[in-house]
């Protein structure tokens, strides 16, 4: 996934002829798009945290949890996640608006960074072995 001009553009390699529904924290369906003959599929970057779900036939979805927001304090990661509203503050106590705690990337997980405006990363994180955390620089 990469993020630019307001959009997100979902790549998959090998595999054409794909959906892509969002869909809210609480599990109603926000939109739906289809990738047609590409391998790609852009959509509007959401407004508000969400699950973006790739999806074919005869295949195992794969599913994002997709945040906007500037902090990121008092969470354990399991499963994908990505992140593209930068710039992005991590750690234990960077803002008042989240009960204070560690950010822990768990075993089997993976965070993804889309990088447009600094990410800093302050005392109380922690990337599990197995855990996967890559901040990806926009183009």
């Amino acid at each position: 996934m990469s993020s630019s001009n307001g959009t997100v553009t979902i790549s998959v390699d090998n595999t054409c002829n794909f959906d892509v529904n969002v869909v809210s924290s609480e599990g109603v369906l926000i939109s739906k798009y289809h990738s047609n003959a590409s391998n790609e599929c852009t959509i509007p970057i959401p407004a508000a945290e969400c699950d973006i779900s790739i999806v074919k036939h005869n295949y195992i979805p794969y599913i994002v949890h997709y945040n906007n927001g500037n902090f990121i304090q008092n969470k354990t990661f399991t499963g994908n996640h990505i992140y593209a509203n930068t710039p992005l503050v991590i750690g234990s106590n960077v803002t008042t608006f989240i009960p204070f705690g560690d950010v822990i990337v768990s075993p089997n997980s993976n965070v993804k960074i889309l990088n447009d405006n600094g990410v800093t990363i302050q005392e109380g994180f922690e990337c599990q072995p197995g855990g996967e955390f890559e901040i990806k620089t926009q183009q």
